[in-house]
Protein backbone atom coordinates (compact mmCIF):
# COMPACT_ATOMS: atom_id res chain seq x y z
CA UNK A 1 0.00 0.00 0.00
CA UNK A 2 0.81 3.12 -0.97
CA UNK A 3 0.08 6.97 -1.82
CA UNK A 4 -0.42 8.58 -5.12
CA UNK A 5 1.91 11.67 -6.12
CA UNK A 6 -1.64 13.70 -6.85
CA UNK A 7 -4.71 14.15 -5.20
CA UNK A 8 -7.35 12.65 -7.64
CA UNK A 9 -7.77 9.22 -9.28
CA UNK A 10 -7.68 10.40 -12.83
CA UNK A 11 -4.37 12.25 -11.95
CA UNK A 12 -3.02 8.57 -11.30
CA UNK A 13 -4.42 7.19 -13.96
CA UNK A 14 -2.73 9.97 -16.22
CA UNK A 15 0.43 9.08 -14.77
CA UNK A 16 0.52 5.48 -15.29
CA UNK A 17 -0.59 6.04 -18.60
CA UNK A 18 2.22 8.57 -19.36
CA UNK A 19 4.86 7.44 -17.37
CA UNK A 20 7.92 9.81 -16.05
CA UNK A 21 11.34 11.05 -17.38
CA UNK A 22 13.89 9.29 -15.87
CA UNK A 23 17.03 10.45 -15.06
CA UNK A 24 18.79 9.02 -18.50
CA UNK A 25 15.75 10.74 -20.37
CA UNK A 26 13.90 7.61 -20.98
CA UNK A 27 10.31 7.17 -19.31
CA UNK A 28 9.43 4.86 -16.24
CA UNK A 29 6.27 3.52 -16.88
CA UNK A 30 4.29 2.22 -13.62
CA UNK A 31 1.23 1.30 -11.91
CA UNK A 32 -0.71 -0.77 -9.64
CA UNK A 33 -3.56 -3.44 -9.47
CA UNK A 34 -6.06 -0.63 -7.71
CA UNK A 35 -6.21 2.72 -7.36
CA UNK A 36 -8.89 3.66 -4.06
CA UNK A 37 -9.52 7.27 -4.44
CA UNK A 38 -11.16 10.08 -1.58
CA UNK A 39 -14.46 9.43 -2.41
CA UNK A 40 -13.90 5.42 -1.58
CA UNK A 41 -14.45 4.47 -5.19
CA UNK A 42 -11.74 1.73 -6.16
CA UNK A 43 -10.74 1.34 -9.45
CA UNK A 44 -8.53 -1.79 -11.07
CA UNK A 45 -5.98 -0.73 -13.29
CA UNK A 46 -4.51 -4.12 -13.96
CA UNK A 47 -5.70 -7.75 -13.48
CA UNK A 48 -4.02 -9.24 -10.72
CA UNK A 49 -2.54 -12.29 -12.94
CA UNK A 50 -0.35 -9.52 -14.01
CA UNK A 51 2.45 -7.65 -13.39
CA UNK A 52 2.96 -3.95 -12.36
CA UNK A 53 5.51 -2.02 -11.72
CA UNK A 54 5.30 -0.25 -8.19
CA UNK A 55 7.21 -1.91 -5.38
CA UNK A 56 10.90 -2.42 -6.65
CA UNK A 57 12.09 -6.17 -5.74
CA UNK A 58 8.44 -7.24 -4.89
CA UNK A 59 6.38 -6.32 -8.33
CA UNK A 60 5.82 -10.06 -9.19
CA UNK A 61 4.82 -11.47 -5.95
CA UNK A 62 2.63 -8.59 -4.98
CA UNK A 63 -0.63 -6.44 -5.59
CA UNK A 64 -0.27 -2.79 -5.28
CA UNK A 65 -2.84 -0.62 -3.99
CA UNK A 66 -2.21 3.12 -4.75
CA UNK A 67 -4.30 5.34 -2.37
CA UNK A 68 -5.47 8.84 -3.24
CA UNK A 69 -3.67 11.51 -1.43
CA UNK A 70 -0.87 14.21 -0.98
CA UNK A 71 2.34 14.06 0.43
CA UNK A 72 2.46 17.22 3.06
CA UNK A 73 5.29 19.61 3.00
CA UNK A 74 7.61 21.09 5.89
CA UNK A 75 4.76 23.67 5.72
CA UNK A 76 1.89 22.05 6.23
CA UNK A 77 0.80 22.39 2.48
CA UNK A 78 0.38 19.51 -0.03
CA UNK A 79 2.93 18.42 -2.29
CA UNK A 80 3.69 16.19 -5.20
CA UNK A 81 6.62 14.37 -2.64
CA UNK A 82 8.94 13.43 -5.90
CA UNK A 83 11.44 12.07 -3.99
CA UNK A 84 14.16 14.50 -4.14
CA UNK A 85 12.21 17.31 -5.33
CA UNK A 86 9.93 18.47 -2.23
CA UNK A 87 10.81 17.21 1.23
CA UNK A 88 8.14 15.58 2.74
CA UNK A 89 7.19 15.99 6.51
CA UNK A 90 3.95 14.09 6.37
CA UNK A 91 1.09 12.38 4.22
CA UNK A 92 -2.94 13.62 3.68
CA UNK A 93 -5.07 11.69 6.05
CA UNK A 94 -7.04 9.16 4.78
CA UNK A 95 -11.00 10.33 4.13
CA UNK A 96 -13.44 7.64 6.40
CA UNK A 97 -15.02 6.14 3.17
CA UNK A 98 -11.52 5.67 1.66
CA UNK A 99 -10.69 4.02 4.49
CA UNK A 100 -13.44 1.60 4.87
CA UNK A 101 -12.70 1.13 1.15
CA UNK A 102 -9.39 -0.16 1.38
CA UNK A 103 -9.98 -2.21 4.54
CA UNK A 104 -12.89 -4.24 2.24
CA UNK A 105 -9.97 -4.52 -0.82
CA UNK A 106 -7.70 -5.33 1.94
CA UNK A 107 -10.24 -8.36 3.10
CA UNK A 108 -11.64 -9.49 -0.05
CA UNK A 109 -7.86 -9.71 -1.44
CA UNK A 110 -6.71 -11.79 2.04
CA UNK A 111 -9.19 -14.09 1.50
CA UNK A 112 -8.97 -14.47 -2.30
CA UNK A 113 -5.27 -15.55 -1.43
CA UNK A 114 -6.11 -17.12 1.99
CA UNK A 115 -3.80 -14.72 3.94
CA UNK A 116 -3.64 -13.60 6.87
CA UNK A 117 -3.29 -9.97 7.96
CA UNK A 118 0.73 -10.56 8.45
CA UNK A 119 1.22 -10.44 4.94
CA UNK A 120 -0.28 -6.81 4.59
CA UNK A 121 2.82 -4.65 3.78
CA UNK A 122 3.75 -1.09 3.36
CA UNK A 123 5.71 0.21 0.33
CA UNK A 124 8.30 1.84 2.95
CA UNK A 125 8.58 -1.23 4.67
CA UNK A 126 9.87 -3.32 1.38
CA UNK A 127 11.56 -0.67 -0.67
CA UNK A 128 12.35 2.50 0.92
CA UNK A 129 10.36 5.32 -0.54
CA UNK A 130 9.11 8.26 1.46
CA UNK A 131 9.11 7.25 4.96
CA UNK A 132 5.19 6.83 6.15
CA UNK A 133 3.96 7.14 2.91
CA UNK A 134 2.12 2.76 3.37
CA UNK A 135 2.37 3.10 7.35
CA UNK A 136 -0.85 5.97 7.22
CA UNK A 137 -2.82 3.44 5.05
CA UNK A 138 -2.75 1.10 7.32
CA UNK A 139 -3.23 3.03 10.29
CA UNK A 140 -6.17 4.51 8.93
CA UNK A 141 -7.49 0.70 8.19
CA UNK A 142 -6.50 -1.62 11.06
CA UNK A 143 -9.83 -1.22 13.07
CA UNK A 144 -11.56 -1.90 9.92
CA UNK A 145 -9.77 -5.49 8.96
Amino acid sequence: MHRTAGGTTEACINAFKNGRKNKKGGIDHYGTHFIVGKDGIITQTANLSKITWHCAGWNSKSVGIEVVGFAIDKNGKPTLGLKGQNPVSGWENLTEVQAKSVACLVKALLNYYNLDKSKIDCHEHLAPKEAGEGQIVYNAIKDYL
